[in-house]
């Protein structure tokens, strides 16, 4: 059973625009979203809570941005990427096709 729900706010919390794969193409990458919550991700991991990403307010959706973030959690975790789902969702208001789109990303 999952316990807490922590939301982030993307835009407010990170970016409203999301970068390329690596900081060294440029700010605010999948790289920089990595460091930035993968404690939040690790500590929802281990007290079994549950991490929704809010993703309104974000402006251009860059396959390589998830691809290194969410990859790089479940490698942080030492889960496939797939096991990912089973406590973090991926939520806009916006563009509702945004998280199954994301989970393709991470899952090719």
């Amino acid at each position: 059973m999952v316990g807490t729900n922590v939301v982030v706010n993307v835009a407010k919390e990170f970016s409203p625009t999301l970068g390329a794969r690596m900081k060294m193409a440029g700010r605010n990458s999948g790289e920089d979203f990595f460091e930035k919550f993968s404690g939040v991700i690790e500590e929802a991991y281990r007290v079994n809570n549950s991490v929704t990403f809010n993703f309104d307010g974000c402006i251009g959706f860059p396959s390589s941005f998830f691809n290194e973030a969410f990859v790089r959690f479940a490698n942080s975790l030492e889960i496939e990427p797939i096991q990912l789902w089973s406590f973090i969702s991926i939520y806009s208001k916006q563009h509702e096709w945004l998280s199954d789109q994301v989970k393709e990303w991470v899952l090719s």
